[in-house]
């Protein structure tokens, strides 16, 4: 936990809606659209921004090939699920409720680099356009972010746009060039905003 510290900016939260993707997954042995809709009660779920968050979050075509469709039950904590899905499932929560902010923290970890990237090119395309904040496993896809902040051993080494810092930071350099394997203490964050 933080020992020290200010605040730079302060954000207004209050009415703001805010999308969360944990790395690890959270399900209810419910349907994939009670689980995707988290909150609202079975007649409440919109059907088609179900549909349509499974699709962004490219799980739609898997979805609609269970005997029950959306309404195929998780099984418990997602247990008739690959992680992949259940971490899709999550995502497409976090798109269901057309979030002004998408906080996604190593959102992709369980799916294969082809998928990250769709998914992720996906948010980009998101109507409402929403700030993304995201800890990322796949290194490439801080290109996408225009701000970046490279943290080193709990302390900011670098931030601003991905060439920027390329150019200037030789730890980044080497962080990014390594995939993010030989940095144990490093982390990326990313932001995008439109």
């Amino acid at each position: 936990s933080p020992e020290a510290g200010r605040i730079l900016h302060s954000l207004q939260v209050e009415n703001t809606k805010i999308g969360y993707v944990p790395q690890s997954p959270a399900m209810l042995n419910e349907s994939i659209a009670s689980n995707v809709a988290l909150g609202a009660g079975e007649r409440e779920i919109d059907v088609s921004r179900v549909e349509y968050a499974l699709m962004k979050a490219e799980l739609l075509s898997f979805v609609q090939g269970l005997s029950g469709g959306i309404h195929s039950k998780s099984g418990h904590d997602g247990g008739e699920m690959s992680g992949g899905q259940k971490q899709r499932v999550t995502i497409a929560r976090a798109i269901y409720n057309e979030p002004q902010i998408l906080i996604l923290d190593e959102f992709t970890a369980n799916l294969d680099l082809n998928t990250q990237r769709r998914i992720f090119e996906n948010m980009l395309d998101l109507p409402q356009k929403p700030t993304i904040i995201a800890a990322i496993h796949d290194l490439s896809l801080l290109k996408f972010f225009n701000t970046i902040i490279f943290i080193d051993k709990g302390s900011i080494r670098a931030a601003g746009p991905f060439n920027k810092i390329v150019e200037e930071c030789h730890d980044f350099r080497a962080f990014f060039s390594s995939g993010g394997h030989d940095a144990s203490e490093c982390e990326a964050l990313g932001g995008r905003t439109f």
